[in-house]
C-alpha cells in the first residue's frame, strides 16, 4: 500500500501539466504520520509535517508532501489548539489519504475530502474498503467507490498469495473443565516453543521475512476474581499465571 502511494506520487507528477498549490498526505494519527515521513524519505520523496505557523503554504522544496492528521482538520478554527481550517488549502491540490475507510462513514470527513480535492485529484488507500462500505450501507458511497477503485488487493487476495497473518482459532465450549483449559494452553505453549526454536536455529532462512522474535500474548477479560464458575471464583489472568507456574518447574 505504501509503495503504491509512492508510485502514484511519481506517476501523477509525470503526467500532470498544471501547477499544484498543495500536496497533502492525510493520516488517521501521528504514529502513521511519522511512519509515512520516514518511508517517503527513504524513497527520496520530499516530505514534512504540515505546520501552518512555521511555513504557511510555502513549500521549501518543489513537490513537497505535507503530512497532517485528519483530526487536525476543521471547517473553522476556533480558539487555541492544533487545528487547520480546510479553507487554508484552497487551489489545485493533490491529496493522498491513508486508511481512507475510516472516513467512509463520516459526513464531516467526506466534506473535508471533497473540499480539499474539489479542484485537484485524490488518492485513497485502505485494505478494508469493502468491509467499510458494507458497514456504511450507503448506495451512493458504494457507487462512488465502485467506479473509482483502481487496485484491489484486499485481504482475501494477499492472504491467498501467502502474505499477511496466518492463523488458526481454537474455541473451548462455554462449559469446560480445567483439564481441557490446560490442554488448550499447553497446545499454545508448544506452538510458541516451536516458533522460538525456528527463530533461534534458522536465522538465515528467516532473515528475508524481516521477522521479530516471536511473542506470546494472553488477552483476558478479568484480573480480579469477579465471576463465578462452578461455584468457584475465577480470573482469566490468574488461570494463565497458575498454568505458567505449573509448567515452569518452580
Amino acid at each position: 500500500q505504501t509503495l503504491i502511494m509512492h508510485f502514484n506520487y511519481r506517476q501523477f507528477l509525470h503526467y500532470n501539466r498544471e501547477p499544484l498549490d498543495n500536496i497533502l498526505l492525510i493520516t488517521p494519527n501521528e504514529g502513521l504520520s511519522e511512519q509515512h515521513i520516514a518511508e517517503m524519505s527513504a524513497s527520496g520523496i520530499p516530505c514534512a509535517r504540515f505546520d501552518l505557523e512555521e511555513s504557511g503554504l510555502r513549500m521549501d522544496q518543489r513537490n513537497t508532501v505535507r503530512v497532517i492528521e485528519i483530526t487536525k482538520l476543521v471547517e473553522e478554527k476556533r480558539g487555541g489548539g492544533i487545528s487547520v481550517p480546510v479553507e487554508a488549502f484552497e487551489g489545485n491540490n493533490l491529496i493522498f489519504v491513508d486508511e481512507g475507510h475510516k472516513g467512509s462513514g463520516g459526513e464531516a470527513w467526506r466534506r473535508f475530502r471533497d473540499q480539499l480535492g474539489g479542484t485537484g485529484f485524490t488518492f485513497e488507500y485502505s485494505a478494508t474498503f469493502g468491509q467499510a462500505l458494507t458497514a456504511a450501507r450507503k448506495d451512493q458511497l458504494t457507487a462512488e467507490y465502485g467506479k473509482a477503485i483502481a487496485f484491489d488487493y484486499s485481504y482475501k487476495y494477499f492472504h491467498g498469495d501467502g502474505f499477511g497473518k496466518d492463523f488458526h482459532i481454537l474455541n473451548l465450549r462455554e462449559e469446560t473443565t480445567e483439564e481441557k483449559t490446560d490442554a488448550l494452553l499447553l497446545g499454545n505453549l508448544l506452538s510458541f516453543y516451536e516458533q522460538l526454536r525456528c527463530f533461534d536455529e534458522q536465522p538465515e532462512r528467516l532473515r528475508s521475512y524481516n521477522l521479530k522474535k516471536p511473542l506470546w500474548v494472553f488477552v483476558g477479560s478479568t484480573v480480579n476474581a469477579v465471576y463465578t464458575e462452578n461455584k468457584q471464583k475465577r480470573s482469566d489472568v490468574l488461570t494463565v499465571a497458575r498454568f505458567l507456574r505449573a509448567n515452569s518447574g518452580l
